[in-house]
């Protein structure tokens, strides 16, 4: 399997743990979110880091006479997101259901441009004006 197929392979099933988080933070702003609610989003977040990370691997082990810098290019990336996936465990822990729908709203931004930055240190992907 090529770092490429990986990287599409765990974004599916990124996708599937994506859904189930928008479904579990689905609550109207100001009303409390129910009990279990934490422990559940808690471990959405952690699912997908963990294909985030395993996918950056993939990238990492491919990536030849490059693997310093690359591993120095999505690291940060990589930092990034666990930052924002703590803001959404944070919020869920505040009961702050309009941080939540922001945090989130950026994990969600971060882990699609994490996807396209993987694909494309890969090099499987080229941008075009225009996308």
């Amino acid at each position: 399997m090529t770092a490429a197929e990986e990287i599409l392979e765990r974004r599916g099933r990124c996708v599937l743990h994506l859904a189930r988080l928008r479904l579990l933070a689905a609550t109207v702003v100001g009303e409390p979110l129910p009990p279990a609610i934490a422990d559940d989003i808690s471990k959405e977040i952690s699912l997908i880091l963990a294909e985030a990370f395993a996918a950056t691997l993939a990238v990492i082990s491919a990536a030849g006479s490059r693997r310093h810098a690359v591993t120095v290019f999505l690291d940060v990336r990589l930092a990034r997101l666990a930052s924002a996936a703590g803001q959404v465990t944070d919020a869920v822990k505040a009961q702050d259901t309009a941080l939540l729908h922001r945090s989130l709203s950026r994990f969600e931004a971060l882990m699609s441009a994490m996807w396209t930055v993987e694909l494309a240190t890969s090099g499987q992907v080229t941008v075009t004006a225009g996308q």
